[in-house]
């Protein structure tokens, strides 16, 4: 007697092969369901919020792409126009007007101890005659509430991660490497600070050491990092 096997015919080895087939189909997509449920959830980027213009103000420090460029120039905001673009004062030395907000961002500042300074120790704690001088002059100014307050802002834009140089550059507004005293003037009412004509010209002369009638950056520097020293 025959088996049941020899009496199978071709149509229904192919059915039980199509059979298996999709067996094995409905195991395997299984496993992968199984498998994407394991996986951990993708991670969302976040987007970055678009900024408006009352995002900026006046001093702050920024980032943007200089000549609409792709490159990310580090700066400071020198005037807010009216229209809601920006004119900044890059590190590098250029400057640009009627900046617009979508050309722009908020840099990161790394936040330095209030005792970093930049000069030397070994020159501050040097018995150097223009050491003194500049010393006794900070002692002056200290004697005088409304210079000290003048001088406190600026020290505190320091303590806040601005450097010397970038308070340099957001005050010499047009960029010629010399503050004058109108430009001190202005730099100081964007503070909030408004000196009288004759407090005004001891503090520029404080600063302009060589009587020259103009504050060059090295005259700047050492005042504002001596004074940094010891502000009280």
């Amino acid at each position: 007697m025959a088996s049941a096997e020899a009496f199978d015919t071709p149509a229904k080895g192919k059915a039980k092969a199509r059979s298996k087939s999709r067996t094995k189909d409905k195991k395997k997509g299984k496993d992968e369901h199984e498998e994407d449920e394991n996986k951990p959830p993708m991670p969302i980027t976040p987007t970055e919020p678009k900024l408006k213009p009352e995002d900026f103000e006046e001093m702050d420090l920024v980032e943007a792409r200089f000549d609409g460029k792709s490159k990310w120039i580090k700066g400071r905001i020198t005037y807010a126009r009216k229209d809601g673009t920006f004119d900044i004062r890059y590190e590098t030395g250029d400057s640009e007007n009627s900046v617009d907000v979508s050309m722009m961002r908020h840099a990161k500042v790394a936040q330095k101890p209030a005792t970093t300074i930049s000069i030397p120790k070994k020159f501050l704690d040097k018995a150097d005659p223009r050491v003194m001088e500049v010393k006794s002059t900070i002692s002056t100014i200290k004697s005088k509430p409304g210079l000290k307050l003048a001088l406190d802002v600026l020290a505190n834009q320091m303590d806040n991660g601005s450097t010397a140089e970038e308070l340099f550059m957001m005050i010499d507004r047009d960029g010629s490497g010399d503050l004058t005293k109108d430009e001190m003037v202005e730099g100081f009412k964007k503070h909030g600070i408004s000196l009288g004509v004759m407090q005004m010209r001891i503090l520029f002369d404080a600063f302009d050491r060589d009587g020259s009638g103009s504050i060059d950056f090295d005259e700047f520097s050492i005042l504002m990092e001596l004074y940094r020293v010891d502000p009280n």
